[in-house]
């Protein structure tokens, strides 16, 4: 099983402008999560950007990298313009896509290994998977962090910002089966969408089927508090 791992990275972002490059413990996010993406098992690890800043971040330290200057209303938008030239970088082909959202730097490798894998496995073929976690209390009502309903099956029904029962929490990591991942990249951004600010929207209401596998809790980089946050954690690991 063959896959690569991308993380699009942007300076304009809304909620916390500039956290890619923000510091924790002497090092840019940006760095920690590319780092736990290299104790995966992907082919490659990529950053997409359309900053200029992050470009030469990346090749300071030796990152890879695709430079998109095109505007992209998502992230999985961007991660699908510079698909074709991953295919021509992969060793064989190419089972599936990780989207890695860069606010998830503490996420186990091993658990996106498995995420992968169960994407490009059969039973779950064109579908798309992703992570969540138990919700802590203080999350429940905080427009930061994401809910989602799963149902028994494991199907995702439904993701949030607002207070929704039964939810659980949504951790920032998609891997899409390469057959699909064109069509994520060129579909019109839906009003719930739009108004939720959440990708996964759009691809529920083109029809998208996803599924969820559970992880353990997930400390999610929204804001800077949880910078801070993160940074007291590895200063004191």
């Amino acid at each position: 099983m063959n896959y690569v791992i991308v993380i699009p990275a942007r300076m304009a972002s809304s909620r916390f402008p500039g956290k890619p490059l923000a510091l924790a413990d002497g090092k840019p996010l940006l760095w920690h999560t590319v780092n736990r993406a290299r104790f995966s098992k992907a082919s490659a690890v990529i950053v997409a950007t359309p900053d200029q800043e992050i470009k030469d971040y990346c090749e300071s330290v030796g990152v890879d990298y695709a430079f998109d200057r095109t505007d992209r209303w998502c992230g999985t938008a961007r991660v699908a313009s510079v698909v074709r030239n991953l295919l021509t970088k992969s060793p064989g082909p190419l089972h599936c896509i990780v989207n890695w959202q860069v606010d998830e730097p503490e996420v186990p490798a091993l658990v996106v290994d498995s995420l992968a894998e169960k994407t490009a496995g059969q039973k779950v073929s064109n579908r798309i998977g992703t992570l969540c976690c138990p919700i802590q209390e203080q999350e429940v009502d905080s427009t930061d962090e994401v809910k989602v309903i799963v149902d028994k099956d494991g199907r995702c029904r439904w993701f949030s910002r607002g207070m929704i029962t039964g939810a659980v929490k949504h951790v920032g990591i998609y891997a899409v089966p390469n057959q699909i991942i064109w069509r994520l990249g060129v579909y019109e951004q839906t009003e719930h969408s739009r108004s939720e600010d959440l990708e996964q929207l759009t691809w529920l209401e083109n029809d998208e089927k996803m599924f969820a596998v559970k992880t353990d809790r997930s400390h999610s980089i929204n804001t800077p508090a949880d910078l801070e946050e993160f940074d007291w954690r590895l200063r004191n690991a």
